[in-house]
């Protein structure tokens, strides 16, 4: 029996000896310790192995599948999940007013000197802080991505360029007014920004860095 056989066909083949046939609609049950009935019990066990198998293949297949696209730190979508995402928002949109949007992306302030002063774990905290607050703060149709160890990013979905960036303007706001205590201190949520607006036949990749080097150029105070 081949892995994905139909179990009622490996019974068959298991109970009956090579060659012989019959009619299923009047065959008796075999007796209780009979070789046909240990035969069956045999069958029966293996196919419940074979299920199980099957069943542990395909979670572990759906959970390659989820680590293939999401950050493990933070359970956001990763920097492939994000290209893959923005490469659909791009290929749906048209020439229609609303049909583009916005890839938001920010860098964290300081986070390595958070870790310098307070530890690996304040640091991983400030993450999955910064995390929560910008799913609270984005919109339930936006997409938002961790891209690198203190980048993330958020496309701000069928909108214009103007109200897009009115759109992350009160993001960045509702960010900034977010904080993560640490041992009873109050510490700020801050990062440097930067955005490119995209639509119909722009590249996923092109967008996504030239909101990247917006945010650089930012950083550096350009």
């Amino acid at each position: 029996m081949t892995l994905l056989q139909p179990a009622h066909a490996f019974l068959h083949e298991a109970v009956l000896p090579l060659g012989e046939t019959v009619d299923e609609e009047v065959e008796a049950l075999p007796s209780p310790g009979s070789a046909r009935w240990l035969r069956l019990t045999r069958a029966l066990s293996r196919a419940d192995e074979a299920e199980r198998t099957i069943s542990e293949l395909r979670l572990r297949v759906a959970q390659l599948e989820a680590q293939l696209y999401s950050d493990d730190q933070t359970g956001l979508y990763n920097r492939r999940a994000l290209l893959a995402e923005l490469e659909r928002e791009i290929g749906q949109a048209g020439a229609a007013p609303g049909d583009g949007g916005l890839a938001l992306v920010l860098d964290l302030d300081d986070l390595h000197l958070l870790n310098a002063r307070m530890g690996a774990a304040a640091g991983d905290a400030f993450l999955l802080r910064s995390a929560q607050a910008l799913c609270a703060a984005a919109r339930p149709t936006d997409i938002v991505a961790r891209i690198g160890g203190d980048e993330f990013c958020v496309l701000l979905t069928r909108v214009d360029k103007a109200p897009g960036i009115r759109l992350a303007q009160d993001l960045i706001r509702r960010f900034e007014a977010a904080e993560l205590t640490i041992e009873g201190e109050k510490i700020p949520l801050r990062a440097t920004f930067g955005w490119c607006h995209y639509g119909a036949g722009d590249d996923a990749a092109s967008v996504l860095a030239a909101a990247d080097l917006a945010m650089v150029v930012a950083k550096r105070g350009g």
